[in-house]
């Protein structure tokens, strides 16, 4: 059993009412009323997401370079977000 962590950027956006997250690399979007729930939303999302392609073998992309996403979303935040997943296929 190896524990795997898994770092990619995020956008934040704020249209004056909904907070949206959105982890273009991954395809995964959330939306809440506060940055906390879209925030904990996307960790159950990415969880949930590197589970499944752990377990059927799907490739897992690589981030993007931090810098280049905050420089093209500069009217936005940019922030990481990371996650822990157990990869239980590893055999050592």
């Amino acid at each position: 059993m190896i524990v795997k962590r898994y770092t990619y950027p995020a956008v934040l956006y704020f249209d004056g009412e909904t907070y949206m997250l959105a982890m273009h690399d991954l395809r995964l979007v959330t939306s809440g009323t506060s940055v906390e729930e879209v925030y904990e939303d996307m960790l159950v999302y990415m969880e949930g997401y590197f589970q499944c392609a752990l377990a059927v073998d799907e490739i897992i992309e690589k981030p993007s370079d931090f810098a280049t996403v905050a420089k093209s979303k500069s009217k936005n935040v940019v922030l990481l977000v990371s996650v822990k997943v157990v990869d239980d296929k590893t055999v050592l």
